[in-house]
């Protein structure tokens, strides 16, 4: 490659190459907030070949001509068209967990706070900790942050905000903690065993601390699946109760 940086605003002497990947509208959006936050274009330049095709960094280029921005570019010496998919599989995407390691190191206190949670939960993943905290129903598949992914994007950019009051949320992996002491696998973040419990929780007139004290003389059995495991729990629940006494769970959907 070769390593001379030029840089232009002329826009028209770019063309975009048919066989690359198109461009994402959201991923410009979020890339257009953060080279506004701090622009780094210069340290990840276009690259282009010598009819001044875009063979990597579409994304950056179309960011960079909304902000009006000059735009860094290198030509490249040795790749050429049918290089394009090799470039895009050796690219690797941080991850979420990247990212809160990162601004951890940085010392931004809500995700500290958040890496602080996640270590006393203990086997919770950072998925369903964020589902946790921000009260989520957790067995909806919203990609783990909800709003469609504009929370995600918003955690990227480092401006995730920690609940002041995360009581509710341990209080509510407390209860995961109780019940999976009374199943098979003991785990509390269990896929299926959170799917049954924000089920049980959203019945109209379900009482915890009922369906702990009969847990005491009932243990659960094998299940395969929430609702399986939810049938377990109803059970239990209205062992020894009045029929008119008894409650119905609502069943995952």
């Amino acid at each position: 490659m070769d390593y001379t940086l030029h840089e232009t605003r002329n826009y028209d002497e770019f063309k975009f190459i048919k066989e690359n990947r198109k461009t994402v509208a959201r991923h410009v959006e979020r890339l257009v907030e953060s080279i506004k936050k701090k622009n780094l274009t210069k340290d990840f330049p276009i690259i282009v070949n010598d009819e001044m095709e875009i063979l990597d960094g579409q994304n950056r280029f179309e960011a960079l001509k909304i902000l009006g921005y000059p735009v860094p570019y290198r030509k490249a010496m040795d790749m050429n068209k049918k290089d394009i998919s090799l470039i895009n599989t050796m690219h690797k995407g941080w991850s979420t967990e990247d990212y809160l390691h990162q601004y951890c190191v940085f010392g931004y206190p809500d995700y500290l706070k958040l890496k602080d949670f996640i270590d006393w939960c203990g086997n919770v993943t950072l998925s369903q900790a964020m589902k946790i905290i921000k009260n989520k129903k957790r067995y909806v598949a919203d990609g783990g942050f909800g709003d469609s992914g504009e929370g995600i994007e918003m955690f990227k950019l480092g401006q995730f905000k920690y609940p002041i009051d995360d009581s509710k949320a341990k209080g509510y992996v407390l209860r995961l903690r109780e019940l999976s002491a009374y199943t098979e696998k003991r785990n509390p973040f269990d896929r299926s065993l959170i799917v049954a419990l924000d089920c049980i929780e959203s019945t109209d007139g379900f009482d915890f601390e009922r369906l702990s004290q009969k847990l005491k003389n009932y243990p659960i059995g094998v299940y395969n699946d929430a609702n399986s495991l939810i049938a377990q729990l109803e059970t239990a629940y209205n062992y020894n109760v009045p029929h008119k006494g008894k409650l119905i769970f609502k069943r995952a959907k």
